[in-house]
């Protein structure tokens, strides 16, 4: 599936089209046999509020549940008992509407999700996403935002909660959703570090970011303001309701009405990621480090992502001083003078 969708991101508009017209006529045309060890009867739609209800717990965002229960909805409607060439079926339909890489990615990622929780609860026996790969994603190009305009956003904030929340994106890359589910049991002052619940279930990919100075300082002085509020609770940042953390909707609506109130273009809490580990390749951090401190899988992620938005003279820079070749002339040089 990869390569087809790979190749067909290749040919020229007329060609795709003529692509999507005969993958849909196949679909119509389709006959698929159901192998013997499916579990043909077993209610699929039946298990879609629970699924829902673990991704809740888990921490998806609203959107992220919304995008993911309409895609498994629309294949459960089409096959009541999918199987792998359905979903392959499924996948051919949403290509030949022309749906981008990235949204078939996304339905890819619903259903794999889908499957692999009701082998995981036992209730199913079979998964029929077991194989299913998202498409290669064609490389996206993230705008920073621009030095002055962060500084002028970290200057407008006084107030020691909002400016916290701004710093621990602009100081060590968190995502939206790691910075309202920051606790208080989980930084430690003393060695600047916080213990960042991260992707994964139930945030079991925690990993240790550095703090600054800077970002000490205002997290002691936040914390100081939730004592003397008599907040008791673990969340850096609780909510309306102290019993759980902020809504990741009222940061974003935060963000929005700074930005509005500056005169300036929406600066999104993710916009402040991608400007922390554009500023940190571009000031020469090891790669290795900062993919680290950003939570990615791998360096490789770190790369495809943020490497083309490094500073273009310092490629150049170091092109010229440890090019193979440049290496060899230089040997040259130094043998002749030698030999002069």
């Amino acid at each position: 599936m990869n390569q087809l969708l790979d190749n067909f991101a290749r040919l020229s508009p007329s060609n795709q089209r003529l692509v999507r017209e005969l993958i849909w006529k196949l679909c119509q045309l389709e006959q698929l046999a159901i192998p013997e060890d499916h579990d043909a009867r077993l209610d699929y739609g039946a298990c879609l509020d629970r699924w829902l209800q673990y991704l809740v717990k888990d921490g998806f965002s609203p959107n992220t549940l919304a995008i993911y229960s309409r895609y498994v909805s629309w294949l459960l409607i089409d096959y009541p008992h999918p199987t792998k060439p359905h979903i392959d079926a499924y996948l051919a339909r949403m290509v030949a509407s022309g749906r981008k890489p990235a949204t078939i990615g996304l339905v890819t990622n619903a259903v794999k999700s889908f499957f692999s929780f009701l082998i995981d609860e036992d209730i199913a026996r079979t998964n029929p996403a077991a194989k299913l790969h998202a498409p290669h994603r064609q490389l996206e190009i993230r705008q920073s935002p621009k030095p002055e305009i962060v500084q002028q956003l970290l200057d407008a904030e006084k107030k020691p909660r909002h400016q916290l929340m701004l710093m621990l994106m602009v100081d060590c890359g968190l995502r939206l959703s790691e910075v309202a589910r920051a606790r208080v049991d989980l930084i430690d002052l003393d060695s600047h570090l916080i213990i960042v619940l991260g992707k994964g279930k139930k945030g079991k990919k925690q990993r240790q970011v550095p703090l600054s100075e800077a970002t000490a300082q205002v997290i002691k002085e936040h914390l100081q303001e939730l004592k003397e509020a008599g907040y008791p609770g673990p969340w850096l940042f609780p909510g309306v309701n102290p019993e759980k953390p902020a809504a990741l909707r009222s940061i974003d609506g935060y963000m929005a009405a700074l930005c509005q109130r500056l005169g300036i273009q929406p600066i999104t809490p993710h916009h402040l990621r991608h400007y922390f580990a554009t500023q940190m390749l571009s000031h020469g951090a090891n790669l290795k480090a900062t993919s680290t401190i950003l939570g990615h899988a791998s360096p490789s992620t770190t790369a495809n992502v943020y490497w083309h938005l490094v500073d273009q003279q310092e490629v150049i820079d170091q092109h010229s001083k440890y090019s193979p070749l440049q290496q060899h002339m230089k040997g040259i040089t130094h043998a002749e003078t030698l030999g002069e």
